[in-house]
């Protein structure tokens, strides 16, 4: 039985943890198990050009497989939003987002102080 999302939330540096749920990932056809997996070899190779190799996959995986990145504001309505992701071993760990309002009025209001 492959690890839960719990777990691996509990233990987020737990890497064996973490390369058991890729491999099931794998087995089961999905691609965040590829990207885990690729992601922890550029983390942990010293050759630059294989560092390289998996850094340009992970950006391939990503950019083919819509599931792997998480929702956006304006995805479902079609308003522009930039996103900047940083990823960690197969998970966004941080996330900046550029939402731009169409409309002055249409925007969130925050309260100062």
């Amino acid at each position: 039985m492959p690890p839960s999302l719990t777990e691996l939330r509990a233990r987020p540096r737990d890497r064996e943890l973490l390369l058991v749920y890729a491999d099931w990932l794998q087995s089961q056809g999905h691609p965040r198990g590829e990207l885990i997996a690729v992601q922890d070899a550029a983390a942990s190779c010293t050759d630059i050009d294989q560092f390289a190799r998996a850094r340009a996959r992970a950006h391939e995986l990503v950019g083919a497989h819509d599931e792997l990145r998480p929702p956006l504001p304006g995805d479902a309505d079609g308003g522009p939003c930039r996103a900047w992701a940083c990823w960690d071993r197969g998970f966004v760990r941080r996330l900046e987002l550029l939402v731009d309002q169409l409309s002055p009025g249409a925007g969130h209001q925050f309260a100062s102080g």
